[in-house]
């Protein structure tokens, strides 16, 4: 925030800005219920949930949202939980939720914008009030002491039409996003769930076996001296290894137990928690432990490692491998099942093929999610520079 404001500029709190409202929904027709959420703000909560109703049949007390009012939820707004009614219809929210307008000389739209800036989440924290009823409750008397800077309203309608402008572009890069990623999905799944050629996966390979250092193992999560690092399930990602957070053991303990090094285009399989998740160890990472993986090493010339990844990661697969999974309270998945398994075997032209499509796919699919941060990235630097002042609209 400036030290300095520009002209016409004027510093108050949330309290100058806002309204409380404490209308009820009462014997009236019954609105549509809000859910206020982190990311998106006010939804219909029966759309975030999914059909679901976490909402009481009787909505009397209910407090009346109009469009253009804003909602939090009291217990959550640190979480940056609140959001405003931009709906052709009034809506109602939980009596827990806070309800406020715009006070006169604010611009909603504006006002939203403050509310969900950097600097505005920052400070919510710092008013949680807990009681016996509520933990880290933000009820309206401490809200609005929250500081804020206020613009005049030609230029805060000026801020909302930029920052509007900025959205509807990542709005418009996350449709195409989500229409890549449809397309992948159904390009790999056209791949092999069409695929009649099938081997039995132990027939493929020189050595199937779980990495596996015991329950009680002393990992340590920061490398010590000559400690030896070792992969486990959370460091698996589809088609991909996360090499952050790897933990360590020291050398001692590492040469009492069963081995379980990989090489290069080894591949690694979740047994337990995200079961079946599959990938390929990459080149100049080799020499690395693991734990609770599926450790398969093919055969030369049997399967490209990354065809079969990208097939045990696909819905195909993941749907053939559940079929093994065992256990009863905890399921996980064994070497002999996983062994056992089926997998499409065509021929290695046609495999490079299809490798070949799904990264061109992959790629485009990747520069757009590229896109999309460097678009919020600039969203959130301009709107901490208008809304302080620092970066002036023109006029």
């Amino acid at each position: 925030m400036s030290e300095t404001l520009p002209p016409g500029w004027k510093a108050g709190d949330f309290g100058d800005a806002t309204q409380l409202q404490a209308l009820r929904v009462g014997s009236g027709s019954p609105p549509t219920v809000f859910s206020s959420t982190k990311h998106y703000g006010l939804v219909p909560s029966r759309e975030f949930f999914k059909g679901r109703q976490i909402f009481s049949d009787d909505l009397a007390a209910y407090r009346v949202v109009e469009r253009n009012w804003f909602a939090y939820a009291t217990n959550h707004l640190a979480e940056g939980s609140i959001g405003i009614n931009n709906t052709p219809q009034p809506g109602c929210v939980s009596p827990m939720y806070t309800v406020f307008s715009a006070a006169d000389g604010i611009d909603p739209a504006f006002l939203y914008r403050v509310l969900r800036s950097t600097d505005a989440l920052a400070g919510y924290g710092k008013h949680e009030q807990a009681s016996v009823d509520r933990r880290g409750a933000i009820r309206y008397s401490a809200f609005a002491r929250i500081p804020v800077v206020l613009p005049p309203m030609k230029e805060q309608l000026r801020i909302a039409e930029i920052l509007d402008t900025i959205d509807q572009t990542i709005q418009a890069t996350e449709r195409v996003i989500a229409k890549l990623g449809n397309e992948l999905f159904g390009l790999i799944d056209a791949f092999f769930a069409k695929e009649t050629r099938l081997t039995v996966l132990g027939e493929l390979t020189t050595k199937m076996t779980n990495g596996f250092v015991g329950t009680a193992t002393p990992f340590y999560t920061e490398k010590i001296d000559s400690a030896v690092p070792y992969l486990y399930g959370t460091n698996v990602r589809a088609n991909l290894l996360d090499f952050r957070d790897l933990r360590f053991v020291t050398p001692t303990f590492h040469a009492s137990q069963r081995k379980s090094q990989l090489l290069e285009d080894d591949l690694v399989t979740v047994q337990s928690g995200h079961i079946g998740t599959t990938a390929v160890v990459p080149a100049g990472f080799s020499k690395l432990n693991c734990h609770a993986l599926i450790i398969t090493r093919l055969k030369p010339g049997a399967l490209l490692p990354r065809y079969l990844a990208e097939y045990l990661n696909s819905r195909t697969g993941t749907h053939q491998l559940n079929r093994l999974f065992v256990g009863s309270t905890i399921l996980h998945l064994n070497v002999k099942d996983f062994r056992s398994l089926q997998v499409p075997n065509p021929d290695p032209a046609e495999q490079s093929s299809i490798i070949e499509s799904i990264d061109r796919h992959r790629s485009s699919l990747t520069f757009e999610q590229q896109v999309l941060r460097k678009l919020r990235q600039q969203r959130s630097g301009l709107a901490a520079d208008l809304l302080s002042g620092r970066v002036r609209t023109a006029s």
